[in-house]
């Protein structure tokens, strides 16, 4: 039988690479760039405020960012002159409304059946909640919030726990989520129960860190037994047990070991301070009492939330120590009279760093004209790059993005607002708000 060699035939694998080759360019391409000209920009970094300049956006991130900043040909172009671009507003101190996402733990009244919460009387009891949990993309409260130029928020425990990193693209869905793994919050106010709490927890650290028995942080000294037979809180002894010694602790406790608990974990982190403490101040006496119970534990950072008026006879204790201060921006009345005071500037005067929290819930705020109180603050005398550094970058920093966030710079994320002229004039209004170079809100 003779055999015959066939000829090769590579024409069906030559089309198949010829229309892979046609549709790759459209496939496979990076996605168009999208340039803003002539922008006043907010970089909230050492740039500070550039005038005249060019935005490149691609794929999420700043491309380039500069006065002569080239325009690639493939670019979407947008005449943004007499506009002012900002980075993403940030709230490092979210607090949902619901009393049972707070955490639960504040006193109220009860008024035709229903209970009503008392402003600003969280309470210093309530369990450890992790705010990832108490999370859901279909809030309806994000969208909302887009409309004040937010593009990053914090879900925070206004009682106790762990807060939540969340950008602000209802069309993510989980994805909105960032990390869960958010920073230590607790109540402190005048009831001596808050502030052992933080006493205990601290004292619990640090017998740990020296090696004492009975020394982890999920289990503080001569803690009373709380809760069912099913599982008990982070912070008691075994029912029955004896109080031990003054600081020895339990005395069927384990040797020293790490903490086991979510709050016991957090605790210790701070006491090293590798993380800080955020403290939901309820009273400017719940300030003084915290500074005390502070002192010994010189490592721990502490940022201190609260209303404006708890800080204005303090702020001048603040100077020269590591504490951070979360407020609402605004020209606020003395406590017990009708004398104006720039609690942020009087912050800032005495070295304290200032963040700024719920930037538009205040009074002649609009949607569209977010920043009213922090023009009132400026205009009280704050500087202009404090103001925009504590709605981007700071809270960025304390949140730990800060490389990624917080300031327009090239190669990091394009979360940016755009004004449709002087973000701190009145007749301005926020027109724009791009998450991750999407754009998620337009006035």
């Amino acid at each position: 039988m003779q055999l015959v060699a066939s000829k090769p035939t590579h024409g069906y694998a030559w089309v198949c690479l010829a229309a892979t080759l046609a549709i790759a360019p459209h496939a496979f391409a990076a996605e168009r760039a999208v340039v803003f000209r002539r922008a006043t920009i907010e970089t909230a970094s050492k740039a500070g405020r550039l005038e005249k300049a060019t935005l490149v956006v691609r794929d999420g991130k700043i491309e380039a960012l500069a006065a002569d900043a080239p325009v690639p040909e493939d670019a979407k172009v947008v005449d943004a002159a007499g506009k002012t671009i900002l980075p993403g507003f940030i709230d490092a101190f979210w607090t949902p409304s619901e009393p049972a996402q707070a955490g639960g733990g504040g006193r109220g009244i009860i008024i035709d059946g229903q209970i009503v919460p008392i402003p600003g009387d969280v309470g210093g009891g309530g369990p450890f909640v992790k705010m990832a949990e108490e999370f859901s993309p279909y809030d309806r409260r994000w969208k909302p919030l887009l409309r004040e130029g937010l593009t990053h928020i914090q879900l925070a425990a206004s009682n106790y726990g762990q807060g939540a990193l969340v950008r602000l693209n209802p069309d993510l869905g989980d994805d909105m989520l960032v990390s869960a793994d958010g920073l230590l919050f607790v109540s402190v106010t005048n009831d001596s129960a808050s502030l052992d709490r933080v006493r205990q927890a601290l004292e619990a650290a640090e017998r740990y860190k020296k090696g004492a028995a009975g020394s982890n942080p999920a289990v503080p000294p001569n803690a009373v037994p709380v809760g069912g037979p099913q599982g008990q809180s982070p912070f008691q002894r075994p029912p029955g047990t004896p109080p031990g010694p003054p600081g020895a602790g339990p005395t069927n406790t384990p040797p020293p070991g790490p903490p086991t608990t979510p709050a016991g974990k957090l605790w210790l982190a701070a006491y090293e301070g590798k993380a800080p403490v955020v403290a939901l101040t309820q009273s400017p006496a719940a300030v003084s009492h915290l500074l005390k119970v502070a002192e010994p534990y010189k490592d721990v950072k502490w940022v201190l939330a609260g209303l404006a008026g708890n800080f204005t006879e303090v702020a001048p204790k603040l100077k020269g120590k590591p504490i951070k201060v979360v407020l609402r921006p605004g020209v606020d009345k003395m406590p017990n009279t009708r004398s104006r005071v720039n609690v942020a500037r009087l912050l800032h005067d005495n070295g304290v760093e200032v963040i700024f929290t719920h930037v538009a819930a205040a009074p002649a705020t609009t949607p569209d004209m977010p920043l009213f109180a922090a023009a009132m603050a400026i205009k009280g005398g704050l500087p202009r790059q404090t103001a925009v550094e504590a709605m981007t970058i700071r809270p960025a920093t304390l949140l730990g993005v800060e490389k990624t966030h917080g300031s327009l710079e090239a190669g990091k994320s394009a979360s940016f607002v755009v004004f449709d002229g002087d973000p701190f004039e009145a007749e301005s209004r926020l027109r724009q708000v791009y998450v991750e170079g999407k754009l998620v809100h337009e006035n």
